[in-house]
Protein backbone atom coordinates (compact mmCIF):
# COMPACT_ATOMS: atom_id res chain seq x y z
CA UNK A 1 0.00 0.00 0.00
CA UNK A 2 1.49 3.43 -1.00
CA UNK A 3 1.27 5.99 1.85
CA UNK A 4 -0.20 8.87 1.94
CA UNK A 5 2.87 11.31 1.70
CA UNK A 6 3.75 9.38 -1.37
CA UNK A 7 1.12 9.64 -3.10
CA UNK A 8 0.50 13.38 -2.73
CA UNK A 9 4.35 13.70 -3.65
CA UNK A 10 3.48 11.61 -6.84
CA UNK A 11 0.33 13.74 -7.36
CA UNK A 12 2.51 17.12 -6.79
CA UNK A 13 4.90 15.69 -9.45
CA UNK A 14 2.60 14.76 -11.93
CA UNK A 15 0.64 17.98 -11.52
CA UNK A 16 4.06 20.25 -12.22
CA UNK A 17 5.09 18.14 -15.24
CA UNK A 18 1.68 18.81 -16.70
CA UNK A 19 1.89 22.60 -15.70
CA UNK A 20 5.49 22.78 -17.61
CA UNK A 21 4.48 20.60 -20.82
CA UNK A 22 1.24 22.78 -21.46
CA UNK A 23 3.28 26.48 -20.53
CA UNK A 24 6.27 24.86 -22.96
CA UNK A 25 3.56 24.17 -25.72
CA UNK A 26 1.62 27.45 -24.95
CA UNK A 27 4.93 29.83 -24.52
CA UNK A 28 6.15 28.33 -28.10
CA UNK A 29 3.24 28.51 -30.05
CA UNK A 30 2.32 31.96 -28.60
CA UNK A 31 5.29 33.63 -26.70
CA UNK A 32 5.38 34.39 -23.22
CA UNK A 33 3.11 37.74 -23.15
CA UNK A 34 0.45 36.28 -24.83
CA UNK A 35 -0.07 33.17 -22.41
CA UNK A 36 -1.75 33.67 -19.82
CA UNK A 37 -1.87 31.41 -16.42
CA UNK A 38 -5.67 30.78 -16.88
CA UNK A 39 -4.51 28.99 -20.86
CA UNK A 40 -1.73 26.95 -18.56
CA UNK A 41 -4.10 25.81 -16.69
CA UNK A 42 -7.04 24.88 -18.72
CA UNK A 43 -4.39 22.90 -21.45
CA UNK A 44 -3.01 21.52 -18.46
CA UNK A 45 -5.94 20.72 -15.96
CA UNK A 46 -4.92 21.63 -13.51
CA UNK A 47 -6.16 24.37 -11.66
CA UNK A 48 -4.78 28.50 -12.24
CA UNK A 49 -4.87 28.56 -8.11
CA UNK A 50 -2.42 25.70 -8.35
CA UNK A 51 0.33 27.01 -9.97
CA UNK A 52 1.68 29.68 -8.07
CA UNK A 53 2.18 27.02 -5.56
CA UNK A 54 4.14 25.18 -7.72
CA UNK A 55 5.93 28.21 -9.87
CA UNK A 56 4.68 31.14 -7.33
CA UNK A 57 4.10 33.23 -11.16
CA UNK A 58 4.17 33.35 -14.16
CA UNK A 59 7.47 34.25 -14.60
CA UNK A 60 8.71 31.54 -12.16
CA UNK A 61 7.28 29.20 -14.44
CA UNK A 62 8.67 30.83 -17.51
CA UNK A 63 12.31 30.24 -15.77
CA UNK A 64 11.15 26.33 -14.85
CA UNK A 65 10.51 26.08 -18.72
CA UNK A 66 13.23 27.32 -19.89
CA UNK A 67 15.77 25.33 -17.69
CA UNK A 68 13.98 22.32 -18.45
CA UNK A 69 14.28 22.63 -22.53
CA UNK A 70 17.81 24.03 -21.74
CA UNK A 71 18.76 20.76 -19.88
CA UNK A 72 16.93 18.60 -22.87
CA UNK A 73 18.58 20.30 -25.26
CA UNK A 74 22.00 19.53 -24.20
CA UNK A 75 21.30 16.01 -22.76
CA UNK A 76 22.72 13.99 -25.23
CA UNK A 77 25.83 14.99 -26.93
CA UNK A 78 26.03 14.76 -30.48
CA UNK A 79 28.96 12.19 -31.12
CA UNK A 80 31.25 13.33 -34.34
CA UNK A 81 31.26 10.53 -37.26
CA UNK A 82 35.12 10.07 -38.17
CA UNK A 83 35.39 10.96 -41.82
CA UNK A 84 31.90 12.04 -42.36
CA UNK A 85 31.30 15.88 -41.50
CA UNK A 86 27.67 15.57 -43.32
CA UNK A 87 26.38 12.92 -41.12
CA UNK A 88 27.24 14.40 -37.74
CA UNK A 89 25.75 17.69 -38.93
CA UNK A 90 22.47 16.27 -40.08
CA UNK A 91 22.65 14.98 -36.65
CA UNK A 92 22.14 18.65 -35.58
CA UNK A 93 18.79 18.42 -37.88
CA UNK A 94 17.80 15.90 -35.96
CA UNK A 95 17.87 18.18 -32.56
CA UNK A 96 16.03 20.86 -34.42
CA UNK A 97 13.31 18.79 -34.70
CA UNK A 98 12.48 17.96 -30.84
CA UNK A 99 9.65 20.16 -29.19
CA UNK A 100 12.03 21.76 -26.76
CA UNK A 101 13.77 23.58 -29.74
CA UNK A 102 11.03 25.71 -30.87
CA UNK A 103 10.31 26.76 -27.59
CA UNK A 104 13.67 27.85 -27.18
CA UNK A 105 13.64 29.71 -30.98
CA UNK A 106 10.43 31.19 -29.76
CA UNK A 107 12.01 32.75 -26.33
CA UNK A 108 14.99 34.26 -28.39
CA UNK A 109 13.17 37.28 -28.69
CA UNK A 110 12.31 37.58 -24.82
CA UNK A 111 15.89 36.57 -23.76
CA UNK A 112 17.07 38.84 -26.17
CA UNK A 113 15.92 42.30 -24.06
CA UNK A 114 17.96 43.94 -21.83
CA UNK A 115 15.64 43.59 -19.08
CA UNK A 116 14.84 39.94 -19.50
CA UNK A 117 14.92 37.63 -16.65
CA UNK A 118 15.56 34.92 -18.48
CA UNK A 119 18.51 36.68 -20.66
CA UNK A 120 21.29 35.09 -18.27
CA UNK A 121 19.58 32.10 -18.55
CA UNK A 122 19.86 32.10 -22.45
CA UNK A 123 23.46 33.43 -21.83
CA UNK A 124 24.22 30.48 -20.16
CA UNK A 125 22.31 27.79 -22.71
CA UNK A 126 24.34 29.85 -25.70
CA UNK A 127 27.57 29.21 -23.92
CA UNK A 128 26.84 25.15 -23.15
CA UNK A 129 26.15 25.06 -27.04
CA UNK A 130 29.03 27.27 -28.22
CA UNK A 131 31.18 24.73 -25.55
CA UNK A 132 29.68 21.50 -27.32
CA UNK A 133 30.60 22.70 -30.37
CA UNK A 134 33.75 23.18 -29.17
CA UNK A 135 33.96 19.45 -27.66
CA UNK A 136 32.68 18.36 -30.90
CA UNK A 137 34.98 20.28 -33.00
CA UNK A 138 38.10 19.13 -30.45
CA UNK A 139 36.70 15.00 -31.40
CA UNK A 140 36.04 15.12 -35.40
CA UNK A 141 38.50 14.27 -37.58
CA UNK A 142 41.40 16.98 -36.97
CA UNK A 143 40.67 20.16 -39.38
CA UNK A 144 41.24 23.75 -39.25
CA UNK A 145 40.22 26.86 -41.27
CA UNK A 146 43.80 28.88 -41.53
CA UNK A 147 43.98 31.50 -39.47
CA UNK A 148 40.90 31.17 -37.42
CA UNK A 149 40.97 30.24 -33.90
CA UNK A 150 39.09 27.29 -32.68
CA UNK A 151 36.79 29.04 -30.10
CA UNK A 152 35.59 31.90 -32.96
CA UNK A 153 34.87 28.62 -35.51
CA UNK A 154 32.66 27.07 -33.03
CA UNK A 155 30.75 30.40 -32.40
CA UNK A 156 30.87 30.65 -36.47
CA UNK A 157 29.00 27.37 -36.69
CA UNK A 158 26.72 27.63 -33.32
CA UNK A 159 26.16 30.94 -35.40
CA UNK A 160 25.08 29.13 -38.43
CA UNK A 161 22.84 26.62 -36.92
CA UNK A 162 21.07 29.03 -35.13
CA UNK A 163 20.21 30.96 -38.46
CA UNK A 164 19.53 27.94 -39.95
CA UNK A 165 17.21 26.95 -37.42
CA UNK A 166 15.62 30.24 -37.32
CA UNK A 167 15.11 30.98 -40.83
CA UNK A 168 13.58 26.95 -41.24
CA UNK A 169 11.03 27.96 -38.44
CA UNK A 170 10.02 30.60 -39.83
CA UNK A 171 9.34 29.60 -43.40
CA UNK A 172 9.91 25.92 -43.66
CA UNK A 173 8.23 25.85 -47.21
CA UNK A 174 11.32 27.72 -48.45
CA UNK A 175 13.80 26.69 -45.95
CA UNK A 176 14.62 22.99 -46.56
CA UNK A 177 16.71 21.82 -43.21
CA UNK A 178 18.31 19.14 -44.18
CA UNK A 179 19.21 20.26 -47.76
CA UNK A 180 20.65 23.56 -45.82
CA UNK A 181 22.93 21.82 -43.29
CA UNK A 182 24.12 19.72 -45.56
CA UNK A 183 25.46 22.60 -47.41
CA UNK A 184 26.78 24.02 -44.15
CA UNK A 185 28.69 20.78 -44.16
CA UNK A 186 30.21 20.45 -47.41
CA UNK A 187 31.03 24.74 -47.17
CA UNK A 188 32.62 23.78 -43.88
CA UNK A 189 34.85 20.46 -45.52
CA UNK A 190 35.76 23.10 -48.30
CA UNK A 191 36.96 25.66 -46.02
CA UNK A 192 39.37 23.02 -43.92
CA UNK A 193 42.34 21.75 -44.35
CA UNK A 194 44.06 18.83 -42.41
CA UNK A 195 45.49 20.14 -39.53
CA UNK A 196 49.46 19.39 -39.84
Amino acid sequence: MVSKPKRMEETSTESRRRILDAAERLFGERGFVETSLADVAELSGISRGSIPWHFENKLGLLMAVVDRASARAGATPITPVVDDLESSILEVGKRMREPHMALLHTLLAEANKPDSPIRERYAAHHERDRDAVRAWLDHSPTVEVRGLDPADLSTLLYAMIIGINVQWRIDPDKVDLDTTLTAMSRLLSAATTPAE
